[in-house]
């Protein structure tokens, strides 16, 4: 897959309902510009995709597997899990965020269950919320410490993803220092139907709180999604009484070395299933 196959890769993720845009397919391509297939019918015509992360020699990530509605049932899907396994075939686990209609085909694969990650979304905001005061936007002099706090976490490194997160929405990326330390740090993306906030990293529910109902303040007219972990209870109802409900549900599966899980308790919702 190439720049110019983006198009072909958007009109897919419509027919599948999906929220990419653009410049999410940008940055699967510019994170690893030889990891991403396609597949094309008789015709020449792209009928299927799928894109892998490599994240620095830890585990990879596969995503955007999708197949045009008319050609499924012909083990396109499959033959695209094939290769993108391949692509990652040096990499000792590989990871990925199933929907639960895909997660028996990843298991056939070796995939094992990792855990369950909820889908929230919500409507327009049209209140307003308090405890905003200490959020900012994250600038230059603030991304060495959140990459350096980030890839405990997540127990990997990514920093050219964020960045190029934050380069493409710096609005929609967001902090909290406290006593001359960063205790809550958010991402977001435009996406095609909502604006999908994530990564959400805090020390606490209280700073994970605070620093989403920055964002819900500074995006009132738009539907928000956060991909959201197990986490404490009062962290999803804080989401509930706001509005948010679930969406759906995705699997996160393993195959291979079992993945290190980082720091699970500050991390209250992924980028999105597509990166993890």
């Amino acid at each position: 897959m190439t720049m110019v196959d983006i198009p072909t890769g958007l009109q897919l993720c419509r027919a599948a309902g999906w929220n990419q845009v653009s410049s999410d397919w940008e940055l699967f391509l510019k994170c690893n510009p030889e990891g991403a297939r396609v597949v094309v019918d008789e015709q020449d015509r792209i009928v299927g995709t799928v894109t892998t992360i490599r994240y620095g020699g830890v585990f990879g990530w596969i995503g955007m597997l999708l197949v045009d509605p008319a050609e499924r049932r012909k083990g396109l899907g499959t033959k695209l899990l094939v290769e993108a396994n391949t692509i990652l075939s040096g990499e000792s686990t590989i990871r990925l965020d199933a929907t639960s209609a895909g997660r028996e085909v990843y298991r056939q694969f070796g995939f094992n269950d990792e855990l369950t990650i909820a889908r929230m979304q919500r409507a327009s905001f049209s209140g307003r919320l308090d405890n905003i005061e200490l959020v900012s936007p994250v600038g230059a002099n603030d991304m060495d410490e959140i990459m350096s706090w980030d890839a405990r976490v997540f127990a990997a490194d990514r920093r050219q993803l964020l960045q190029l997160m934050h380069g493409n929405c710096p609005a929609l990326t967001l902090k909290i220092r406290v006593d001359g330390r960063i205790v809550a740090y958010c991402f977001g993306r435009e996406g095609y139907a909502y604006l999908h906030v994530g990564p959400v990293v805090a020390t606490s529910t209280r700073y994970a709180v605070d620093i989403v109902s920055a964002m819900l303040n500074l995006n009132r007219d738009k539907a928000i999604l956060l991909d959201v972990t197990p986490q404490d209870p009062q962290w999803k109802a804080w989401l509930n009484q706001q509005g948010f409900s679930v969406q759906r549900e995705f699997i996160r599966m393993y195959k291979g070395i079992q993945p290190p899980i980082g720091v699970p308790q500050e991390q209250f919702a992924i980028v999105g299933p597509e990166f993890g």
